[in-house]
């Protein structure tokens, strides 16, 4: 699918890997699948190289993880999956399924994200398992670092004013 021309049924999505963020314009009844091969085009379009952050780009759309804030007025409480893999069974015998975040063949309305909305990715292998007590429970790592005030303002550079 071509990349969405911004218009004002268009939404914004700003997807995060490590500092990077790729604005995409997204048609809100478009779904994952899509909103992942415009990720994959984008990027491959701007990294010369075939790299971020050092990682190879994956091969196909279908290899990238999309994840929401777990809150969202703090993305540094971490992120939730909203895409899990349809082929990757759960363990119950799912399949991929869990109630009310499938995203085979939803919109991306239909979902619940909106417009605006910050979404994380990832490609490869799983970052890491924790282990919690009685059960190994997989806790996935997603790489998105938020600029503090002192990455975006330093300290030498009080008052917004450029040094001379």
């Amino acid at each position: 699918m071509p990349a969405q021309k911004p218009n004002p049924g268009t939404w914004t999505f700003r997807l995060k890997y490590h500092m990077t963020t790729v604005l995409l314009h997204v048609d809100p009844l478009e779904n994952l699948s899509s909103v992942k091969a415009e990720l994959l085009k984008a990027l491959q379009e701007t990294t010369p190289t075939e790299e971020l952050n050092g990682k190879p780009l994956p091969e196909g759309p279908e290899q990238f993880r999309l994840a929401q804030p777990n809150n969202i007025n703090d993305p540094l409480s971490g992120w939730t999956q909203i895409d899990p893999n349809p082929f990757e069974d759960e363990g119950d015998g799912s399949r991929g399924r869990r109630k009310g975040k499938t995203a085979a063949g939803q919109s991306v309305k239909a979902m619940g994200l909106q417009d605006n909305a910050v979404l994380a990715f990832q490609w490869g292998e799983k970052d890491k398992n924790i282990d919690d007590g009685d059960m190994d429970v997989e806790e996935e790592e997603w790489d998105v670092v938020i600029p503090s005030s002192e990455d975006v303002f330093d300290d030498e550079n009080e008052g917004g004013v450029a040094p001379q």
